[in-house]
């Protein structure tokens, strides 16, 4: 793949032209667009007479509606994107939840827990010579364990720089279990009182399943591995933040064996943010991460390396929803050289609601296993008529599939119709690289019927290196970022269809009247 310079395609002041001339046929395209939940409302544990707020952030045609609930009871006057206690009181602890609805549709969102208190900090620290109460950083739980069973919802769990396995012994069935609604942070050195003043780069916190540690890679060396190494269940609805997750090995083809990283289980919520899951195995379905029948997962700044599923797939993600109104929203995340049957990156499974944008695909594999004829590369969606499956800004490379079908990324129909990929890069993914009902806006090195579409290849600045010389995904330095000149710039669409595209994949503002194709935006 040549990435130093666009194939034959016309100028781009004709392009840029061309693109103007398409823009109210896109409009037409986007029309009649159901709300769309881009951001979860988040849990939060705020102390008793204190403010809180709640807030969603949603696109889809005006004008949107929304009713705020708390336990299920309409809430008067609770009718705008947020809603604030001005004096938060012990009976408003309680689960939230938004229905937003306009002429066309409605969704609900993922409930956002309440809890009114004294935030609590459990602390765990491998190396703790004092009590091991979790008190103090000098007294803090040497076992992760042993601060998820003292925790209580509404705590903060902090995690010192380390390595930590479910089983002190050799027993594959035991997992990190996660039950409450609580907030888990990796990333300390140990000695902090701040939160944000963590690095999970410089301070690696592992959650490992290789009990004996002589993992070889997923699958290899493995069986003597955890099962899963972290599992939600019982009242879950928990972030977990700056971990690296691996070693889970998940051998049989079902449902208990599924999620080797993380499993998230029927109707429980889940959001993971700056996690790297690696090495992960999972015979059936999502070897990084798996969830079935969930609420809602939400992953944001993530990175998926080397992660299997082969015998029906997901190998980075896997996530099903069954539950009313079910949602999956991936950001700002990188899935490289995962592996899995349907699909090796991400698979959507079920009455989704799917939401994915600036996240980059590189050289992800499908195919083998179960899933005969239907595959994808990167993104594999089998996505019911009542869900919606949107992929905007994202940049795929050398994702490819040996079924023949879509090289990059698949939808099934009986899909929602305003399911919609757009403003995306498509390379080196063969000559089908994209089946979908709405594509509009991409750039690929293959001709792929939709609305302003584009034949060329862009220039990467390193397309062989997506982690960029600083080796950490999501900054300017990234090797699939746009070279000055490079076809992709400023010919993407700014409509709504993709107004909520406020930051790119490292971070940048997008310019909505000049918004630039794939995961990252050109910066001089």
């Amino acid at each position: 793949m040549n990435t130093s310079a666009p194939l034959s395609s016309p100028p781009l002041l004709l392009v840029r032209l061309a693109l103007v001339a398409f823009c109210l046929s896109l409009s037409a395209a986007f029309a009649a667009t159901a709300p769309l939940i881009t951001q979860q409302p988040s849990s939060i544990t705020v102390a008793s007479e204190q403010p809180a707020t709640l807030s969603v952030s949603v696109i889809g045609d005006a004008p949107l509606t929304y009713q705020w609930k708390k336990s299920g009871v309409a809430i008067p006057a609770a009718t705008g994107s947020s809603y604030s206690i001005a004096s938060a009181q012990p009976s408003d602890a309680a689960a939230y939840t938004v229905t937003i609805t306009n002429g066309t549709g409605n969704q609900i969102s993922a409930p956002a827990v309440l809890v009114v208190g004294t935030k609590h900090i459990l602390y765990v620290k491998a190396n703790a010579a004092g009590s091991n109460n979790g008190s103090s950083w000098a007294n803090a739980y040497t076992s992760l364990n042993s601060a998820l069973t003292a925790a209580v919802d509404g705590d903060e769990i902090w995690v010192a720089a380390g390595t930590y396995k479910p089983s002190t012994t050799s027993d594959r069935n035991a997992y990190f279990s996660v039950a409450k609604v609580l907030t888990i942070l990796g990333g300390f050195v140990g000695n902090e009182n701040n939160a944000n003043a963590r690095n999970w780069n410089t301070n690696v916190t592992i959650l490992s399943g290789d009990l004996s540690g002589n993992d070889t890679g997923p699958g290899g060396n493995q069986g003597d591995n955890s099962k899963q190494v972290m599992v939600f269940g019982g009242n879950a609805n928990a972030v977990v933040d700056g971990f690296q997750i691996t070693g889970g090995n998940a051998p049989a083809s079902g449902s208990p064996d599924t999620g080797a990283g993380i499993f998230v289980g029927e109707g429980r919520t889940a959001t993971i943010r700056n996690c790297t899951f690696y090495w992960n195995y999972a015979k059936s379905y999502g070897g990084g991460l798996g969830g079935l029948s969930v609420a809602a997962l939400t992953v944001e700044d993530c990175y998926f390396h080397h992660n299997a599923a082969p015998f029906n797939g997901g190998g980075g993600i896997m996530a099903g929803g069954y539950q009313p109104m079910p949602h999956c929203i991936v950001k700002r995340t990188l899935f490289a050289n995962n592996s899995g049957s349907a699909s090796g990156g991400l698979l959507l499974n079920g009455d989704l609601t799917s939401y994915v944008d600036n996240s980059v695909f590189v050289s992800n594999t499908s195919g083998g296993g179960f899933q005969s004829g239907v595959a994808a590369g990167a993104i594999r969606g089998f996505t019911g008529a009542p869900g919606r499956f949107w992929i905007t800004n994202c940049t795929f490379s050398a994702n490819t599939n040996t079924r023949g079908t879509a090289g990059a990324v698949s939808l099934s129909a009986p899909a929602d119709g305003n399911s919609v990929f757009a403003n995306s890069i498509v390379v080196g993914s063969g000559s089908n690289p994209v089946v979908f009902p709405t594509i509009a806006y991409v750039l690929s090195d293959q001709t792929i019927a939709g609305t302003s579409n584009v034949v060329g290849t862009p220039s990467f600045v390193n397309s062989g290196s997506p982690l960029g010389a600083d080796g950490v995904f999501g900054n300017t330095d990234d090797g699939l970022a746009l070279q000055k000149g490079s076809l992709g710039v400023d010919i993407g669409s700014g409509s709504l269809a993709l107004a909520a595209i406020a930051m790119d994949a490292a971070g940048r503002p997008r310019f909505s009247n000049q918004v630039d194709i794939g995961a990252y935006e050109f910066s001089f």
